[in-house]
């Protein structure tokens, strides 16, 4: 499908502290994003342990900052992607947004073992709009008793433009 991206990062030792950050996006000035999913992995931990993350909507980006995350286009033939997207790295988001939303679009407990992922029907889709300093983030609401490797990506459409 044309407009598809994968916001893709591996954070090499995940342990950031409670309620941190570990992935945002925000869309740009000229086009809607739709979120199609979201999913936090755990690469190389054996050992079982219950977590918690949200996706939530992000009300103000002023103060946003993270690594840089180059999205993957699903379409050989798409435009580089222009929504920003930002990883959290080992500790979490750089610098965290002023408003995270107080309710989430998802929140679920998760063994780490099994993952975490978010996939709605098309009916329950997040829609961001243009250009309004706003955004979406998957944070971790639990710090991991030990570091892991984690596989974090928001997969998106963006609409328009």
């Amino acid at each position: 499908m044309r407009g598809v991206y994968t916001a893709h990062e591996i954070i090499a030792a995940l342990n950031p502290t409670a309620g941190d950050g570990i992935m945002t996006l925000v869309p740009p000035t000229d086009m809607c994003v739709e979120i199609l999913s979201a999913s936090v992995t755990n690469m190389d931990t054996d050992t079982a342990e219950q977590l918690d993350v949200g996706l939530y909507r992000i009300t103000d980006t002023t103060n946003l900052a993270g690594n840089a995350i180059t999205p993957e286009k699903h379409e050989v033939g798409d435009v580089a992607a222009s929504a920003t997207a930002l990883g959290g790295g080992n500790a979490g988001m750089t610098t965290e947004p002023d408003g995270w939303g107080s309710e989430p679009i998802d929140r679920q407990g998760w063994n780490n073992l099994g993952g975490y992922r978010y996939d709605p029907i098309p009916e329950e889709r997040p829609i961001l709009s243009p250009g309004t300093a706003t955004g979406i983030g998957l944070r971790l609401m639990t710090v991991p008793s030990a570091a892991f490797q984690a596989s974090v990506q928001i997969v998106f459409r963006e609409i328009g433009g």
